[in-house]
């Protein structure tokens, strides 16, 4: 009988680790410098800076879509799973 085998507690585990990625980029966009005496660089840094939070967003965002389109596979396989065991029962 066909059998789907998801290791959960692995996949728990990666996904986890994604999310703690996701929070330190949260963490290093903060951290960038924003004091230089020179007005025009300063500008031109506050620009890079939106660019670059903006692009991070993103970026971010986009992990925490496949993390829960991850999680939602691994579920819809569990059920799968669940559904293909009954069957054989």
């Amino acid at each position: 009988m066909p059998e789907i085998k998801v290791n959960t507690a692995e996949a728990s585990e990666a996904f986890t680790t994604l999310q703690d990625s996701i929070n330190s980029f949260s963490e290093v966009s903060q951290q960038i410098p924003a004091g230089i005496t020179d007005l025009k660089t300063i500008d031109d840094l506050r620009e890079i800076q939106e660019i670059y939070s903006g692009l991070l967003k993103s970026y971010v965002d986009v992990l925490e879509r496949v993390e829960k389109q991850g999680r939602d596979h691994i579920k819809d396989m569990e059920d799968t799973d669940e559904q293909l065991s009954q069957q054989s029962s």
